[in-house]
């Protein structure tokens, strides 16, 4: 009996420690002009910065919200039309939702004349609307990946910013903040969460407890 009430009371301290150890995510990080990002003008001399977040619900979803701004912290002079953001090749439109514009899936290439300065085809998510913030909820968990904005202006020379290594290959870093390689979190096609280090570490010792408490029992 004493056997019992000790494993009770270990598994209880266990569960309860974990439950209160995870937590949701949250990822943030930033690029900029010159270096992060390449831009054509007027955006590469007053600056142009991309700062985004990346939540995690409760459910397990995840919330993305993407915000541009000029050097001096305004929103850029040229009122950005689009943005594309990369996702993964599984993702679907039914992934994605409660965007602040309309959304369209589909592979992007650099002879589309409404994207002047794609560097390469890209299959990603397009919000269609003016704006210096862009904002969806995912069943996507985040990885590194592109983007790729531009101006609504079409009497003029085309104006455009996408990250400085858009093309090369993404990352396989687990997310985090601040930035690699100047790729941005973005959607991956997986949907499954990603643990904590702490509960990882949690699993790891529930393990390490349930081999040493039998060894203990047969003593």
């Amino acid at each position: 009996m004493k056997k019992v009430l000790l494993l009770a009371s270990m598994l209880f301290l266990l569960v309860f420690t974990s439950q209160s150890a995870m937590a949701l995510l949250s990822f943030s990080g930033s690029l900029s002009t010159p270096s992060g990002i390449t831009a054509s003008e007027p955006w590469m001399t007053e600056g142009m910065i991309v700062n985004w977040t990346v939540s995690q619900n409760a459910d397990m979803t995840w919330d993305y919200r993407y915000t541009f701004r000029d050097y001096a912290g305004n929103a850029p002079r040229k009122e950005i039309s689009h943005m594309i953001i990369a996702i993964s090749p599984n993702a679907i439109d039914t992934d994605f939702w409660d965007a602040n514009g309309p959304m369209e899936i589909q592979t992007w290439t650099s002879d589309d004349a409404g994207n002047p300065g794609l560097p390469s085809s890209l299959y990603g998510l397009k919000i269609d609307i003016a704006a210096d913030e862009y904002f969806f909820t995912s069943t996507k968990a985040p990885v590194w990946g592109d983007f790729y904005i531009k101006d609504g202006n079409f009497d003029q020379d085309p104006i455009f910013a996408h990250n400085s290594t858009f093309g090369s290959a993404d990352p396989l870093d687990p997310p985090s903040n601040g930035s690699v390689n100047y790729k941005i979190l973005r959607p991956d096609s997986t949907s499954v969460p990603i643990p904590e280090p702490s509960t990882l570490l949690l699993f790891g010792s529930a393990l390490a407890f349930a081999g040493g408490f039998k060894r203990f029992l047969r003593k």
